[in-house]
């Protein structure tokens, strides 16, 4: 990245990235002055590696999390059909004989939803 490559929307960017983080690393303003600013991108990024580390490894765990609700939900009694219409069948039962909307859902839908990841 060369500075003077950059256009005046990415040099605002930059300095505005400076400016905040330099509240909290005054060093970094002195790195501007003495490197320029290609040597304090340098050290802000090699400053904020840990950080990176941390949100790359939430990152995966939350599409970890996904892909594990994904293959639950495949393998649910949800996408077998015989099941389904049976579920169905009662949850509609107890919306009639109950008429309540919230107790077909919130009782009957995740027996159904997880019933492979609990058995």
């Amino acid at each position: 990245m060369n500075w003077n490559n950059l256009n005046i929307l990415q040099k605002l960017i930059v300095g505005f990235i400076i400016l905040l983080i330099a509240a909290t690393t005054p060093e970094l303003m002195l790195l501007v002055d003495l490197g320029g600013i290609e040597l304090a991108m340098t050290a802000l990024v090699w400053y904020l590696r840990p950080v990176i580390a941390w949100m790359h490894l939430k990152c995966r765990r939350i599409k970890e999390v996904f892909f594990i609700l994904q293959i639950t939900l495949k393998r649910s009694a949800w996408c077998q059909p015989k099941v389904f219409v049976t579920q169905a069948a009662f949850s509609v039962t107890a919306l009639f004989l109950t008429s309540s909307l919230a107790l077909s859902i919130f009782f009957f839908i995740p027996g159904i939803l997880f019933n492979s990841a609990l058995v």
